[in-house]
């Protein structure tokens, strides 16, 4: 009994025809992706030669870009951003994302984050800033309750 013969294909399935029943199956799951309106998968060379060119151009595709985590804030951090004491725009906000994301990848759950002369205390898995503090807030302050620091670039 050759493998054919176990796989249950019957004395007329050879080696040969094996393949044709693969790619029939995989010619079956492509029409069905493209029936339910989606694009049929790249297949592993196409994507390992994007990654690869993506990450020569200092681009990867296996995480996503920091703009594309959109940060929540507490009620306290965004009193804080509105009293003036803080000057924020979006290319800070996607540093400050990009940061979380950075702590994300490598398991921190609360992080303080500093980002310029600014410091924040951010809920990593909720991807949400607790408190935004300016430099002069900074001073004589003690972070409890933290497992991870980043300083973001």
């Amino acid at each position: 009994m050759d493998s054919a013969d176990r796989l249950g294909l019957g004395p007329a399935a050879r080696p040969g025809q094996l393949a044709g029943v693969v790619g029939q199956e995989q010619r079956e799951q492509t029409s069905r992706a493209r029936t339910a309106g989606t694009s049929s998968p790249a297949s592993f060379d196409q994507l390992l030669e994007r990654e690869i060119a993506a990450r020569s151009a200092g681009v990867s595709y296996s995480s996503p870009p920091p703009a594309a985590v959109q940060l929540k804030w507490s009620a306290h951090a965004q009193q804080r951003l509105q009293s003036g004491e803080i000057r924020w725009g979006a290319a800070q906000e996607q540093r400050l994302a990009a940061a979380v994301e950075q702590v994300a990848r490598k398991g921190g759950r609360e992080t303080l984050v500093l980002l310029d002369d600014l410091a924040f205390i951010v809920s990593v898995p909720h991807r949400t800033v607790i408190t935004a503090m300016s430099g002069a807030r900074r001073v004589d302050n003690v972070f409890t309750q933290i497992d991870s620091a980043v300083i973001a670039r």
